[in-house]
């Protein structure tokens, strides 16, 4: 029986390196979920998970099979191979784009602040949006007994309907002379200043695609100027963009290569020397 590689991705955040070896070679990478705190009554089974470094030795893949199989319950190490290959946890290849460091740091890492300001500006516009004045209908009205403004909220809910209900405000005052006034329905004016943000928005966005291999806002974003972006400016830009990210694209090719599934990623655009960006 011969051995299929088949490749799957690991959740980052959920893994750890083991203990090194008298060589500093890593033994084990486990794998759990971190972030579940311990519960005070006693229910803290340990669901951690550990795989083995990554090898292409055979004969160490298949002692490995042999020891999963084993640890499983399983006491006849003769049979064949396809009985003790479902226990076998796998291996784990760690790929870090970023060797100075024991874990491998976000790109994005340089920019946290700004996506957790990107982030609170967007919840602060929600929240004005959901909780604020934006929409909100007040009903004003003069004279009325119980009875008479009983109904009046009845028919105000059934012009708006029950979904919209919640942003109408009634209002009662006392007997009044002027009849404009016995009945009076308005809208509260919105509090969102749209331009409050404006120059935040714009610095911090500009910092997130930095950080983002240098990507062109105009790759992101489409113009919306009279002209926009002229198409040989977009050409320009997808060059630009490709080969700011050739390194990690390099990189991953070469280590799936190594992982014995040969590959070639595609960029968004071709480079060669007839195409290569103009100075």
């Amino acid at each position: 029986m011969e051995l299929v590689p088949v490749l799957d991705i690991l959740e980052y955040t959920k893994m750890r390196i083991g203990k090194e070896d008298d060589n500093e070679v890593v033994t084990k990478y486990w794998f759990k979920d971190y972030e579940k705190t311990k519960s005070f009554l006693g229910n803290n089974k340990d669901k951690s998970y550990f795989y083995y470094p990554y090898s292409d030795n055979k004969n160490v893949i298949l002692e490995q099979i042999k020891a999963d199989y084993k640890l499983s319950g399983g006491k006849d190490l003769e049979v064949d191979l396809s009985v003790m290959l479902p226990y076998y946890r796998g291996q784990v290849y760690y790929m870090n784009l970023t060797p100075e460091f024991k874990y491998a740091l976000s790109p994005f890492d340089a920019v946290y602040n700004d996506l957790d300001t990107e982030s609170r500006i967007s919840m602060y516009i929600n929240r004005q949006v959901r909780t604020g004045f934006l929409g909100k209908t007040y009903v004003v009205t003069a004279g009325l007994d119980e009875e008479d403004e009983k109904q009046v909220e009845a028919d105000v809910k059934l012009w708006l309907g029950s979904e919209n209900v919640g942003g109408t405000y009634h209002f009662s005052i006392g007997a009044t002379d002027d009849i404009d006034k016995v009945f009076k329905v308005g809208q509260m004016k919105a509090e969102i200043d749209e331009k409050l943000f404006t120059e935040t928005k714009n610095t911090v966005k500009s910092n997130i695609y930095a950080a983002a291999n240098n990507i062109p806002e105009q790759l992101i974003k489409s113009d919306n100027t009279l002209f926009g972006t002229s198409a040989d400016t977009y050409v320009e830009m997808k060059k630009f963009y490709t080969e700011q990210t050739l390194d990690e694209r390099t990189e991953l090719e070469n280590t799936l290569t190594f992982l014995g599934f040969p590959c070639k990623i595609i960029p968004i655009i071709e480079i060669d020397e007839s195409t290569a960006i103009s100075i």
